[in-house]
């Protein structure tokens, strides 16, 4: 019993630093984490290293820690994002098939996007993805997609969370938060998102909302590639095949996208009159 008693001692431990990385996504040092679950360092250290050892952490910077990729992957079994991804895997399959090009599905985590999935180009030179990237929403057309339609005190909730000055990656990165404000609202208006050479100069992708449920905001879905592949005035027509793909995935989770979109559009007129609601 005292052998199985410590065992237990040793795993709520290991789960309650866990818990921890849900306030600091970004990572945190032994110290920080022994402070905030009051676990003496030596203790700490070693279960962190074994964490560490399996792939439930990994390093980043000097002797920072953050959520490694066996757990990350161990997350997508949970219900929600195998559901999302098992529903969205064909309509993403359809449309790397007849474009040729990455497609990807994300969520929004915070101020960060999350991808779950990734169908990658058959060409050999593309936009390479991997599951379990994060970015700020706002430089992706993955981000922009989702916020854009989201109910409008999410949104400036989420605005509000944002750092400040926000990070730039490109000459083209939206710097300031009356830019991001007008790039959402085309987004709205149009019904698709664009990253145009905002994360990676030389790639431009293009992004729609998945709706669920009630008929809020869940993921999306973006196809990218090369510049020279989605040259500007080729934007729309792909964009109509994505906008396609993200619907049909809404569809099948019992969903009118249609409603859905003029809905988030109403409710943003809604505010522009009447500041107050």
């Amino acid at each position: 019993m005292t052998k199985q008693r410590e065992a237990t001692g040793v795993l709520r431990k290991a789960f309650e630093i866990l818990s921890y990385f849900r306030l600091n996504p970004d990572g945190m040092s032994l110290g920080e984490l022994s402070q905030l679950t009051a676990i003496n360092r030596s203790t700490a250290h070693r279960l962190l290293s074994q964490l560490h050892a399996v792939g439930f952490l990994e390093r980043v910077g000097r002797g920072r820690y953050r959520i490694g990729q066996a757990l990350f992957h161990l997350g997508l079994l949970a219900p929600q994002p195998l559901e999302l991804r098992t529903a969205c895997d064909p309509a993403m399959s359809t449309l790397a098939y007849e474009t040729g090009e990455t497609v990807n599905l994300s969520v929004l985590d915070q101020t960060e996007i999350l991808v779950l999935h990734v169908i990658d180009s058959a060409h050999e030179f593309r936009m390479a993805a991997k599951v379990g990237r994060r970015l700020p929403f706002y430089l992706t057309a993955l981000g922009k997609g989702i916020a854009a339609f989201l109910p409008q005190g999410d949104l400036e909730t989420l605005l509000q969370n944002l750092p400040k000055p926000l990070e730039s990656r490109t000459p083209n990165s939206i710097r300031d938060l009356t830019v991001l404000r007008e790039d959402l609202d085309r987004t709205r208006e149009r019904g698709y998102s664009v990253d145009n050479e905002e994360v990676v100069v030389g790639v431009r992708a293009v992004a729609a909302p998945v709706f669920k449920g009630t008929g809020e905001v869940k993921a999306s879905i973006s196809l990218s590639a090369p510049s020279g592949r989605i040259p500007e005035e080729r934007i729309a027509s792909i964009a109509a095949s994505v906008v396609r793909a993200a619907d049909s995935v809404t569809i099948q989770l019992g969903v009118d996208p249609n409603v859905s979109r003029m809905l988030a559009r109403q409710a943003r007129m809604t505010t522009l009159i009447d500041p107050s609601k």
